[in-house]
């Protein structure tokens, strides 16, 4: 059986992305993220798109961990 972390290597995240309302009136809503791993159901969350990128720029926590056992 070939090996499934062979090139090329993917993984397939479901992104939702959602607005929590603004903390005070007159300020700018809150954005939020959450990406699902398709495969095993794990979720992540993160409270901007900085944390979102450098989850996936490291390989999101916990995902290389767990293909690796």
């Amino acid at each position: 059986m070939a090996d499934p972390r062979a090139p090329p290597y993917y993984r397939i995240f479901l992104l939702t992305v959602w607005q929590e309302a603004a903390p005070l009136a007159g300020s700018l809503p809150d954005w939020r993220f959450r990406l699902e791993d398709t495969k095993s159901g794990a979720l992540w969350g993160f409270v901007n798109a900085e944390a979102l990128v450098r989850a996936l720029l490291e390989g999101v926590p916990g995902v290389v961990e767990e293909d690796e056992g």
